[in-house]
């Protein structure tokens, strides 16, 4: 196999990683609670 065709199958590789990341993400943030506050990410111990 050429060089060419191991490029080609990197590149699909990659873009069908990002589909599964993303897919994912939206996965796991339609599960969380919607009073959750996202712009602070680690709470502080009280």
């Amino acid at each position: 196999m050429s060089w060419t065709i191991w490029v080609v199958v990197l590149g699909v590789w990659l873009l069908i990683g990002m589909g599964v990341a993303h897919l994912f993400g939206r996965f796991v943030r339609g599960g969380e609670a919607p009073d959750d506050n996202h712009s602070d990410p680690i709470r502080p111990r009280q």
